[in-house]
């Protein structure tokens, strides 16, 4: 079972003191990504205008948002993977069926010129 670990933020001028069972470097990028969905936010003249329970709900959808829309790319990444994967199978299933094709060839190939060489005995007797 994982250890907890503690990790102190700061999220928005403010210090927490977070617990969780990721590691503290990751606890830190979450918070660093917080802060920057913050920094983003009030360089937006309207956001400087609303009070704080808004601020945070805007956060709050941003942060959803972008969630959703990372879902939605591992969605379509994960669709396109089991596309190769199955365009990998077919080339592969493909290149078996032309070497059972190549072998039979060779081996026609073979008894033809076999009997080329009885043909040419035959006509030297």
């Amino acid at each position: 079972m994982k250890n907890a670990n503690n990790a102190e933020v700061i999220i928005n001028n403010k210090r927490y003191l977070i617990r969780g069972y990721e590691s503290e470097e990751h606890i830190q990028r979450i918070a660093s990504y917080i802060n920057s969905k913050h920094s983003e936010l009030k360089g937006k003249d309207a956001y400087r205008l609303i009070d704080s329970d808004t601020r945070n709900t805007l956060i709050q959808i941003n942060i959803g948002n972008d969630y959703f829309k990372a879902l939605d790319n591992t969605k379509e990444l994960n669709k396109k993977i089991e596309e190769k994967n199955q365009e990998i199978y077919d080339l592969k299933h493909e290149i078996l069926s032309l070497k059972v094709k190549t072998d039979e060839n060779q081996k026609e190939n073979k008894e033809l010129k076999q009997q080329i060489n009885d043909l040419k005995k035959q006509r030297n007797k």
